[in-house]
């Protein structure tokens, strides 16, 4: 394999691409404004599937109508469409700006084989797990599939071969899947990065939009595991290295921090103070007050460089956090819970 240092540069176009972010932009326009939400609030589950049928979702709806019904109906043709959306702009996007895409849509590869090792851990039917995945990334769906016919986590794990693989397969020989799945976390993220280094200055925007995310993930990380009363030494191999705000020794104070309320206090003098203003330690919504944040900056990024990848990387990301706010919509609806209580659990920035 050729080192870093080694590998050829991945040459953007200064002048970007107009034909491709035009195209991006009319698909941003497309997806569900904030205002947008607070009208699906009050409605039923049907009513929420007819808005999304006069919606960018018609396709996928009308493809799954006669099979499915209610909840599981939107769920299938969400997870769909995104699959829908990067074919679609495989078909547009210049070449080499769709190898940055194609880094980013690694994170489904990720998510799908992390969704197979915990089923098949589990037990989880066949059926049940292939319902869960979302094949927009490079395994598409009969790879996935032929996942799910292993007998064990590590023979899956070796058949997808990730990135991270070693390393995740060393975790399971201890029984430790979480690790296992940091494992391939890490593994994607530096890929990234690496690619996104080898764009040159025309790359930067993405690689400041992925170091925020890992600063996220990393936060993320190390809320839970604090809240669990996790020493240092066991929080730090599930950190990330490669973020904007926080290097290895940042990342060792936080984790020595002696409670959550120390930690909080520690991250209300970071650049992510803004979401840790409320004086709250609930730990679901300090993780939406930090999606929020992550969002409102990578929409911030394209402002600033509108024909720089961050254009189609911004949209990317804002599509998957309408998939998670629409999931999590119908998914309340169905359970009766109230509409004030579904709001605070979406991502709308």
């Amino acid at each position: 394999m050729k080192r870093m240092d080694e590998q050829p540069r991945l040459k953007l176009s200064r002048a970007g691409y107009p034909y491709a972010y035009a195209r991006i932009s009319a698909r941003k326009g497309r997806l569900i404004p904030r205002s947008e939400y607070r009208k699906l609030l009050k409605m039923e589950l049907n009513g929420i599937t007819r808005y999304l049928e006069e919606s960018s979702y018609k396709e996928a709806i009308d493809a799954l109508v006669a099979q499915h019904s209610g909840v599981e109906l939107i769920e299938r043709a969400i997870d769909r469409d995104m699959v829908r959306t990067a074919a679609a702009l495989r078909r547009i996007l210049p070449a080499e700006v769709r190898t940055l895409m194609e880094a980013f849509l690694g994170r489904w590869d990720v998510q799908n084989v992390k969704t197979a090792l915990r089923g098949l851990a589990a037990g989880i039917s066949k059926e049940r797990m292939a319902a869960l995945f979302v094949p927009a990334g490079a395994l598409d769906e009969g790879r996935l599939l032929k996942l799910l016919d292993e007998e064990s986590p590590a023979a899956a794990l070796k058949r997808a071969a990730l990135p991270g693989t070693k390393e995740a397969l060393a975790a399971l020989q201890e029984n430790d899947l979480v690790a296992a799945e940091n494992a391939l976390d890490r593994a994607y993220f530096d890929g990234c990065l690496a690619l996104a280094a080898r764009a040159s200055s025309e790359g930067r925007p993405f690689t400041r939009f992925l170091e925020e995310e890992i600063d996220t993930v990393n936060i993320r990380t190390l809320l839970r595991l604090k809240r669990h009363g996790l020493a240092a030494a066991r929080i730090m191999p599930h950190l990330i290295l490669g973020g904007a705000a926080f290097d290895e020794r940042r990342l060792r104070r936080l984790a020595a921090a002696d409670s959550v309320e120390t930690l909080l206090d520690l991250l209300r003098h970071t650049r992510y103070r803004a979401a840790f203003d409320a004086p709250t330690e609930d730990l679901v919504g300090l993780e939406l007050a930090l999606e929020r944040l992550l969002v409102r900056r990578s929409f911030l990024f394209t402002r600033q460089q509108p024909l720089t990848v961050m254009s189609l990387m911004s949209y990317l990301f804002a599509k998957v956090v309408e998939m998670r706010n629409l999931k999590t919509l119908v998914k309340a609806k169905q359970l009766g819970l109230e509409d004030e209580f579904i709001e605070r659990k979406m991502v709308v920035a």
